[in-house]
């Protein structure tokens, strides 16, 4: 074999390994894209404890990184108590949430989370979480008193009429001994 039909040769073999590996490249499991994940997540909201990747306890630091590139910019205007990073609003863009709410305590950790679908990406209370487990369930709400394995005691809440969530809200409790429920703290929702 002369040496310009050895450099063929060896030309066309390291031009097959290199489609061989390009191949194998292409078709590896990939992450889940941002919306993608939500969707599957939100699914496990009462056993995972997660709505859009962040959970009672989070870093509202955390809460920015993951919202404020899916923000819609148009009309809002932050109010004092957004500017000091205790309450943060996001209206958001091509997500099954049309907003998502977020307050933090004084140390920048979240107590509490609401969530509102668009209104046709309802989900059924029974893809938030294990109805059989819920504290109280009636035709427009659903109430898990829950323990995350590294935080605080939450409730979660589902509402929306015939048993579909339109709105998803996480607050951290104390929860109270046996038999008792932890008390709503809604009266707080305008701070």
């Amino acid at each position: 074999m002369d040496s310009v039909n050895k450099k063929i040769w060896l030309i066309a073999a390291g031009l097959f390994v290199l489609m061989l590996l390009l191949g194998f490249w292409w078709t590896r499991p990939r992450p889940l894209p941002r919306k993608e994940e939500a969707a599957a997540a939100h699914a496990l909201i009462e056993s995972s404890g997660v709505i859009f990747g962040l959970t009672i306890g989070s870093d509202m630091a955390k809460a920015r990184t993951i919202l404020d590139p899916l923000r819609l910019q148009a009309g809002h205007v932050p109010d004092a108590k957004e500017e000091s990073g205790r309450r943060i609003y996001w209206k958001l863009r091509e997500t099954e949430f049309d907003w998502i709410m977020a307050w933090a305590n004084s140390e920048g950790k979240i107590t509490r989370l609401r969530a509102v679908f668009r209104p046709d990406k309802s989900r059924p209370f029974a893809e938030i979480g294990d109805l059989s487990a819920a504290i109280a369930v009636t035709d427009s709400s659903v109430k898990w008193d829950l323990r995350a394995p590294q935080g605080p005691p939450y409730r979660l809440v589902a509402q929306g009429a015939g048993r579909q969530a339109k709105t998803i809200y996480m607050f951290s409790v104390e929860l109270p001994g046996e038999g008792e429920h932890a008390a709503e703290t809604e009266e707080e929702e305008g701070d």
